[in-house]
């Protein structure tokens, strides 16, 4: 891993062609973490640029995929409230269908009102929503 120096202009402008090279090489991610307009273009070319908001300027963060407001120390708990995230969504995705796809194979077979059907929709609704609200508790 080659690292910019934060007083070498030089240096940071040279951080592009790293990123370009590493992408090249077939790295899993590309991240660059910057806090100035000379980093914008390192920012828009990395998979995951992360800006420090408190010193960047607007296009700084337009550029970023992540602004973090203050201090690099805020970065480890973000990954891993999106890492949860993304598991509480795949895991909605699924309980969804499959409790829909159950509904589907109990009416199928028995003779149920249409009533109890959209009810049963909109209780399966309200599982997926309640499901949800997990992130509250982290």
């Amino acid at each position: 891993v080659q690292t910019a120096e934060p007083n070498n202009l030089q240096a940071r402008d040279e951080s592009t062609p790293l990123l370009t090279a590493a992408k090249e090489r077939g790295e899993v991610c590309v991240g660059f973490i910057g806090d100035g307009l000379n980093d914008c273009p390192a920012l828009a070319s990395a998979d995951c640029g992360i800006a420090l908001q408190e010193l960047g300027s607007a296009a700084v963060v337009n550029a970023a995929d992540i602004a973090l407001q203050g201090r690099l120390a805020e970065l480890p708990p973000s990954i891993l409230m999106s890492r949860r995230t993304l598991v509480l969504v795949k895991l909605n995705l699924i309980l969804a269908f499959l409790l829909n796809v159950g509904w589907v194979v109990v009416a199928i077979l028995e003779t149920v009102p249409i009533w109890l059907s959209v009810l049963a929709d909109g209780l399966i609704m309200l599982i997926v929503l309640f499901n949800s609200l997990w992130p509250l508790c982290w």
